[in-house]
């Protein structure tokens, strides 16, 4: 059972989570300090935001590996390569895959509760952020090969 999580912490990259979580904290510091404090609101964000950074991460191993790219990779490094666990026969690209499409749906679904809740720029934040992740990661467009 943990050599399993170790190895679903190794595929969504969690070690780069500091470039969502950032960010989500300064928002919900924000927030309070101009006197919206609502800690549940703030754990969903946190929560969405995470699962949708998990979400990004694990598209991008799953594109990566079926356009070749972590495959013929020369140069793995933490910043290049992907989490390598497709490439070393730990999972699946398929798996990688289903687990993208669970976190982008978990991300998603909180994300639209936050926007009945707090309104529509809610949801064109959300948007544009799901778009760019897709949009790195995935055909046509594959902004990730872009240099």
């Amino acid at each position: 059972m943990k050599k399993r999580l170790l190895l679903w912490i190794r595929a969504i990259r969690a070690s780069f989570f500091s470039a969502s979580i950032i960010p989500v904290i300064v928002g919900i510091s924000t927030a309070d300090h101009l006197g919206f404090r609502n800690k549940w609101l703030s754990a969903a964000a946190l929560l969405g935001v995470l699962l949708l950074h998990a979400s990004s991460n694990l598209a991008n191993d799953y594109f990566d590996d079926l356009n070749g790219s972590d495959r013929d990779n020369p140069v793995i490094s933490p910043f290049s390569g992907g989490s390598r666990v497709i490439q070393d026969g730990l999972l699946t690209g398929r798996q990688m895959g289903i687990a993208a499409l669970l976190c982008l749906a978990g991300g998603c679904t909180i994300g639209l509760v936050l926007a009945l809740m707090r309104g529509w720029p809610v949801l064109l934040i959300g948007f544009l952020g799901v778009m760019a992740g897709y949009l790195y990661s995935a055909p046509p467009v594959w902004l990730a090969s872009k240099g």
